[in-house]
């Protein structure tokens, strides 16, 4: 037997640790604890965590590009989680009622990221950046019409 699935117990007449196999994700067997609820509970909380972590690594690509803008790539980024969220959420109520299954975990961690990463947009001060630049580019775009207007109006001599 692995010694990683062996049960953690020790006897307590001879002080040895116990030969039987730990249940599934658990620290320890039946005898010794892991038919209790809450045990059998945390062992279940173990396994989904490592679906969700093998999830989330199988769809992670380490050799993605450099990032050179980091505002668009902060907004694409959040983008995809946000895509992320909607399969993952989309996958909860098909397959899976608990937020405690390896689908549920990794919606919570992108949510908590999703959060985060707005949280991190607010402070860049993005969208009031973009109505800064909306009011330039109609400022110049009035100036422009403007010029043009004034360029029409004038006569062959008022140049």
């Amino acid at each position: 037997m692995d010694e990683s699935r062996r049960c953690r117990a020790t006897s307590k007449q001879t002080g040895e640790r116990c030969k039987r196999a730990a249940i599934l994700g658990g620290r320890v067997c039946v005898m010794h604890g892991g038919a209790a609820p809450a045990v059998r509970a945390a062992a279940e909380r173990r396994i989904a965590e490592r679906r969700a972590a093998a999830l989330l690594e199988s769809i992670w690509d380490r050799d993605a590009p450099p990032v050179t803008d980091a505002v668009t790539a902060l907004q694409r980024f959040v983008g995809q989680l946000r895509q992320a969220l909607d399969v993952l959420g989309a996958r909860i109520n098909a397959e899976e009622l608990a937020l405690n299954g390896p689908i549920g975990i990794a919606w919570t961690r992108v949510l908590r990221e999703f959060r985060m990463s707005l949280v991190q947009m607010e402070g860049l001060g993005l969208s009031q950046r973009d109505v800064e630049l909306e009011r330039e580019q109609a400022r110049l775009v009035m100036a422009g019409f403007m010029g043009s207007a004034r360029a029409v109006g004038a006569g062959p001599g008022d140049t």
